[in-house]
């Protein structure tokens, strides 16, 4: 029938109402030999091979590319044709024959179209190549090593939206992929558009598999020259197993550079910086001011990172910039392991601050509040005293503290400390006296105490059996200054010592504590005396006769005293009453 139509000029290119030749509808039905069988009796008898389809810009190969029926057959069948059909030629989306075959699964005309030199590189209104479809769509080796094998290096780097085939691989994390287009020679540094390589890519995504690929195949590491973040400084914030695949496998990286080894002591990361120090980096770099990684973590109070550098070999007898030992530093600043660590290594315990002119170490820990590291020194023997011209004064580390009211590091200092063997403290009678030779001037810590109402000190002192009888330039025992002071906390604390001697001392006006109190009316500080030791209510003036009756009887306060003392005095004071 079709060759009666035929010989009476039937028009074999006729087109539908939806543009399509007879040829393409036969190649859309072709689900029999018999289609394909008709699709060669239409062309012997003239059908356009070179049919393109006005709407979609379709050839004959696009509808035989697009279509699911019998492909094979379809494709020994154009393949008796190709020379005559327009094998290269793009659809209106930019499609061309072979990379829509890709794209619809047609993989037996793909294949026939690659081995007859098919255009491999052109690419569809998305940007997609026959390899990028083969790739990420069809997810196909086999076809792909098929468009390498014919396209070469230029299939393998084409780019999509400025983003490479092994950009794309490493954000889908497909290993195969990617490892497939490094043996097939994708540029393995080449930049996407915000100019990230594929390695800094895996590793923002922290796949170590796929940093170790990009590794082995010669990624370069590359050290920005703007002062931005590395690669590396990436790696350290994703963890130890992916700073050690740099540290294994990257070449030529200089691991001082933009002190990696400063970031990860910074991100507490010990394990990556252990792995950096190995690596090669310099653990004493110094900064701008000179001062090296070790001095600059204590100076930031890091003391993980501080000891950390120490076992690594920093130095730690290094000094800063202003002269300092990382001794001296890092008991300013409380480290308690860094300073352990560094006694452990040897040094002088008794190092003086302020260029050797000042007093030891222990008053800046002291100072700073760091008791813990202030307990270790003392262990290790550290010199309580610390003798020192401070000011206009030469002075114990004890008067210090009483000079700017520590109470809290005075009374350290006094206390007793019981660690491996019992450590006595510092010299509680330890005076201060005048730089100024004409100036006989001796000042006693226990009325320094007094006078300045630190109370708990003049406990500790008590406690640590200092001498009570000592006197000042005015004759005053520090029971005296109490009594002037009106301090009768203090006064209290003097009377729970065992030895009282010191009540019957007079200062240089013949006044005794008792008859101090008295005369200043401070009679309740006068019956806490007298409750303590009764006799001093008999002691005597210059002329010998009884205090109380010379200072107290004849005044019109008799009836105030007697009620205050009465408890106490009951025999003695109707005895004085009755002369």
């Amino acid at each position: 029938m079709a060759n009666q139509l035929l010989s009476k000029n039937a028009n074999c290119n006729a087109i539908d109402d939806s543009g399509k030749s007879i040829l393409v509808r036969m190649i859309e039905k072709g689900r029999f030999s018999g289609d394909v069988l008709a699709c060669e009796f239409l062309a012997s008898a003239g059908a356009d091979l070179a049919f393109v389809h006005e709407k979609t810009r379709s050839t004959i190969l696009h509808f035989i590319a697009s279509s699911t029926l019998n492909q094979a057959a379809m494709t020994e069948w154009a393949e008796t044709r190709l020379k005559e059909m327009c094998l290269d030629v793009v659809d209106n989306k930019n499609r061309t024959p072979v990379l829509l075959s890709i794209a619809s699964g047609n993989l037996s005309l793909a294949k026939s179209l690659i081995a007859n030199g098919a255009d491999l590189v052109k690419a569809d209104v998305e940007g997609r190549s026959p390899l990028s479809v083969a790739l990420f769509n069809r997810n196909d080796l086999a076809l792909s090593a098929a468009i390498v094998k014919s396209g070469g290096d230029t299939v393998v780097n084409h780019r999509i939206d400025k983003e490479s085939l092994l950009h794309i691989a490493v954000k889908r994390d497909d290993f195969k992929i990617a490892k497939f287009l490094l043996e097939n020679h994708a540029a393995v540094d080449v930049e996407d558009k915000h100019g990230a390589t594929p390695l800094e890519v895996a590793v923002r995504q922290n796949n170590v598999g796929m940093v170790n690929l990009l590794l082995e195949h010669s990624a370069s590491v590359n050290i920005p020259q703007n002062g931005k973040y590395s690669v590396l400084h990436t790696a350290v914030l994703k963890g130890a197993q992916m700073v050690k695949v740099f540290a294994e496998k990257a070449k030529q990286i200089d691991w001082t550079a933009f002190k990696l080894l400063e970031f990860a002591l910074d991100e507490k990361a010990l394990d990556c910086a252990k792995i950096i120090a190995a690596a090669g980096a310099v653990v004493d770099d110094k900064n701008s001011e000179g001062n090296t990684l070790l001095i600059q973590r204590i100076l930031l109070s890091d003391d993980a990172g501080a000891t950390f550098l120490i076992e690594q070999g920093a130095n730690h007898l290094a000094r800063d910039s202003n002269g300092r030992s990382c001794f001296e530093l890092a008991a300013t600043y409380g480290l308690i392991n860094t300073l352990r660590v560094i006694c452990g290594l040897g040094v002088n315990i008794n190092e003086r601050t302020d260029g050797g002119l000042g007093y030891t170490v222990l008053k800046n820990v002291l100072s700073k509040g760091h008791y813990d590291c202030a307990s270790m020194l003392v262990s290790l023997g550290c010199d309580l005293e610390s003798l020192t011209a401070d000011n206009s004064f030469i002075q114990s580390m004890l008067h210090h503290f009483i000079d700017v009211c520590d109470e809290e590091a005075a009374v350290f200092l006094v206390q007793k400390y019981f660690f491996s063997v019992l450590i006595l403290g510092c010299n509680g009678n330890a005076t201060r006296v005048s730089r100024d030779p004409d100036e006989v001037r001796e000042e006693f810590a226990l009325h320094r105490a007094v006078l300045s109402r630190m109370n708990k000190l003049v406990a500790a002192l008590v406690t640590s059996k200092v001498t009570l009888t000592s006197q000042d330039l005015q004759g005053r025992s520090a029971c005296h200054v109490a009594v002037q002071e009106k301090n009768a906390e203090a006064l209290s604390e003097f009377l729970k010592a065992a030895d009282l001697s010191f009540l019957s001392i007079r200062d240089k006006v013949g006044q005794t504590p008792f008859s101090l109190a008295v005369v200043a009316k401070q009679y309740s500080l006068a019956a806490a005396i007298v409750q303590r030791q009764p006799h001093v209510a008999l002691q005597t003036n210059g002329n010998g006769r009884c205090f109380v009756i010379e200072n107290v009887v004849e005044t019109v306060h008799i009836h105030r005293v007697i009620w205050q003392l009465s408890a106490l005095l009951e025999l003695t004071l109707k005895k004085l009453l009755h002369l």
